[in-house]
């Protein structure tokens, strides 16, 4: 670099610090603000700009788009913004205050980049932030502030090294209301990064121990997780490291027997296991299961709720429960779907983008469909069986029939409807 460039740096540089340190002594009454209060953003706009708030409109996304490429050593740390009018120029820097998941051992010296991309633009460019450059990025222990002259869409990144200790992840059991104790009920951990929004839980689970979930500190490397109750025999279901390195939301399923288990509530041992390790023990409850004799002499199936904390929690939620005075009437049994219709529906839906179409009508995230696609390759109908039967089991039996008919009819499957699952 020659002296003239060397001055001249120097020069941007001491410039940059001035209005660093000018910038501290305002206060939120010289702004206008725009805050979204679910993620714990708040947008600061000088109110001497020529652009207020009202013009201005911030978008929150949580989807990685796929034009974003990261190396193997960066990790999304914070969910991605999309900022209009993309034309907008600022005499004074907007001020973008946001959380992050990132863990670091001193976060001013985090290496921090902002990847971003005009609104008519493919491609992301990627730009080393620091607290003095522009587009300027202070990082603290929980948040950050981000300084913009310009608007688009960025994603703020941090560099895996030795001050980087990892990203803040959460993992939340979510398990049955009530389980019913001889079938084996379909449990899951969901596993997001901490300023993820929590998804909607299903109708008939819920999540057994309140307020924020386990928190564990990712590093690099896969995440294994295992429920040692679970018919897999405690073997792990593992999250890649390039899946957690992204700003996305996972489910890992596992099934628990409890045909052997005589106690009303028992205990589920998860294990986590990365650099260290850590065990969740979480509560769960069984419904015994009862014969039922009905006034014609047939009998039939019943269910009878448990008195625990969670059952007087949730007294419409017992899923799949019964009256023990009542049986089930034909016109309910007509909403039921068996065993073999499930293994005719596995062994006639092979290809295997029907397969993952068919996944995603019943509600199963792309995640938890590539293992049974994968069961599929070794051997042909059975992953797709085993989905279907874990389907039904976290599916209200009066639903069943209505929910499978809509999910094969919109892959366009309507003769298989009409042969297995017709109405009458």
């Amino acid at each position: 670099m020659s002296q003239d460039d060397k001055r001249e740096q120097s020069k941007q540089n001491g410039t940059q610090t001035q209005a660093a340190e000018s910038d501290e002594g305002h206060t939120d009454e010289e702004y206008d603000l725009i805050q979204i209060e679910k993620h714990g953003i708040t947008v600061r706009i000088s109110k001497y700009e020529i652009y207020s708030a009202k013009d201005i409109t911030v978008e929150v996304t949580e989807e990685v788009p796929p034009e974003l490429k990261l190396k193997e050593t960066e990790a999304i740390i914070s969910v991605g913004l999309k900022m209009s009018p993309s034309d907008a120029i600022f005499d004074s820097p907007v001020r973008v205050t946001m959380p992050h998941c990132g863990a670091f051992t001193k976060p001013t010296d985090a290496e921090v980049y902002i990847y971003y991309r005009k609104n008519d633009s493919a491609k992301f460019k990627a730009f080393l932030s620091t607290s003095t450059s522009i587009p300027k990025c202070v990082v603290r222990d929980r948040d950050l502030d981000i300084d913009l002259e310009h608007f688009s869409e960025f994603w703020i990144i941090a560099t895996i090294r030795k001050i980087f200790i990892g990203k803040r992840v959460i993992c939340t059991p979510i398990i049955p209301v009530l389980a019913p104790r001889n079938p084996m009920p379909v449990l899951w951990v969901n596993v997001r990064d901490q300023n993820v929004a929590e998804g909607q839980i299903p109708e008939g689970y819920k999540v057994p121990i309140p307020g924020e979930q386990f928190l564990v500190r990712w590093r690099s490397g896969e995440l294994k997780i295992s429920c040692k109750e679970s018919t897999l025999k405690g073997d792990p279901r593992i999250l890649k490291e390039g899946e957690i390195r992204h700003q996305t939301e996972h489910k890992l399923m596992f099934e628990v027997d409890t045909q052997n288990i005589s106690e009303n509530k028992f205990n589920l041992h998860f294990t986590l296991q990365q650099n260290t390790t850590k065990e969740l023990i979480v509560p769960m409850s069984l419904k015994e299961t009862a014969t039922v004799i009905s006034e014609e002499g047939a009998c039939s199936q019943s269910t009878i709720a448990t008195s625990s904390p969670s059952a007087g929690n949730h007294p419409t939620e017992n899923i799949g429960s019964a009256s023990t005075s009542e049986s089930r009437t034909p016109r309910e049994e007509s909403a039921y779907v068996s065993d073999d219709i499930l293994r005719d529906i596995a062994g006639r839906v092979d290809k295997e983008k029907d397969v993952d179409a068919l996944g995603g009508k019943l509600g199963f995230y792309s995640s938890e469909i590539l293992p049974f696609l994968e069961k599929n390759r070794n051997k042909p109908c059975m992953g797709t069986l085993q989905m279907l039967r874990d389907w039904r089991k976290r599916t209200k039996k009066s639903e069943e029939r209505e929910l499978l008919r809509q999910a094969l009819i919109d892959i366009k499957y309507v003769r298989l409807v009409d042969e297995l699952l017709s109405e009458c």
